[in-house]
């Protein structure tokens, strides 16, 4: 598999991801924050205790790594997350915001790119650019006041994020196709 053919795969998840994670959000907001946070926290727990069972197993040479202590780390990062979930749900929008941004960004590149292969949709893509930049400035800002108004917004958000990088990854799909 080429690199080109891995990057618009690592591309088309990435825009699947935002798609179903927006739906969740628009669908429901009360409790997808809460969800993702506690997962998080699962999955660090099961890293942590992993590095502190390996680490204990092979104990004659844990000197020579830092496992224990990136296990303990986890396990307390977990700990965190369990105890202090709406702390850490206070910087999911901020977060999320941020990889909107990303995403326009790399929407404008697509736009020039798309813009130098003379393709007619090339504004389309760098409007949608510009509104993932704005969008995501908005999350970061967080001008809203209900918690459920503003996941659901995320949520629009990552929807609109993924159907226009599809919809990237199809005109540029198009576009390349006969490329050597």
């Amino acid at each position: 598999m080429s690199f080109f053919q891995k990057l618009k795969i690592n591309a088309l998840v990435a825009a699947l991801a935002y798609l179903v994670l927006g739906i969740l959000f628009v669908l429901f907001p009360g409790i997808a924050m809460t969800t993702i946070c506690y997962l998080l926290a699962l999955g660090l727990a099961l890293v942590g205790a992993v590095y502190v069972v390996e680490s204990v197993r092979h104990w004659q040479t844990a000197y020579r790594s830092n496992g224990l202590a990136i296990g303990i780390l986890a396990l307390m990062g977990a700990l965190f997350l369990f105890l202090k979930a709406d702390a850490f749900i206070a910087i999911i929008p901020m977060a999320l915001g941020f990889l909107v941004i990303v995403s326009g960004v790399l929407k404008v590149q697509n736009a020039i790119v798309l813009y130098k292969m003379q393709c007619a949709s090339w504004l389309y893509v760098l409007i949608a650019a510009a509104l993932c930049i704005l969008l995501g400035i908005a999350l970061i800002e967080n001008p809203f006041g209900a918690a459920a108004t503003l996941v659901t917004l995320i949520g629009i958000g990552l929807i609109f994020s993924g159907v226009s990088d599809l919809t990237v990854l199809m005109l540029l799909a198009r576009r390349t196709k006969n490329l050597p």
